[in-house]
């Protein structure tokens, strides 16, 4: 039925729920569609080729760590954090 009163008219009963509905509905397919637009992508792009310094221990950050490679030989200085 009809909720007839002071507001702007007449509103059918329900009407407002299902329009609360699919605006939410929107968002989401709206939502939905800007992430998959965001994770695809060229398969093949071009790439630079990486490089490292042959002889580390020359620069100034490779200097400034020198104590700590003596003191931990073989260990890289990255740690995984499994919590946090």
């Amino acid at each position: 039925m009809f909720k007839i009163g002071k507001s702007s008219g007449a509103v059918a009963d329900g009407s407002y729920l299902i329009l609360r509905l699919l605006k939410a509905f929107s968002a989401f397919v709206f939502i939905g569609f800007r992430l998959a637009g965001c994770a695809t992508g060229p398969k093949e792009y071009p790439r630079n080729p990486s490089t490292a310094f042959a002889y580390y221990t020359t620069t100034s950050l490779g200097q400034l760590f020198s104590e700590a490679e003596e003191k931990h030989p073989g260990e890289s200085g990255f740690a995984i954090i499994r919590q946090g």
